[in-house]
């Protein structure tokens, strides 16, 4: 986890409750393809996208703004909130 999600776990507190996160790890992003670790979409890491007590994570082939209209992203959130968890 980064500095940056420790801050937020901290300010958040303990996660007590099913928590899914999808990471994205296509870039338009250029400078910020190569200013993060990989793998990234250009804006976040996709190691800055865990958090201590997460139920589910699934990385998917698409952009940062693409990530709310991206189908296999759509179907992976129905399917968490159905079973507590990812689609492998």
């Amino acid at each position: 986890m980064t500095r940056r999600g420790e801050r937020l776990a901290a300010l958040l507190g303990r996660v007590d409750y099913e928590l899914g996160v999808i990471a994205a790890s296509r870039s338009i992003y250029p400078l910020g393809s190569l200013l993060l670790p990989r793998p990234n979409d250009g804006r976040v890491s996709v190691a800055s996208t865990h958090v201590p007590g997460l139920s589910s994570h699934v990385v998917l082939p698409t952009t940062h703004p693409g990530i709310v209209n991206n189908r296999a992203c759509i179907e992976q959130a129905v399917t968490f909130l159905r079973s507590g968890s990812f689609a492998p």
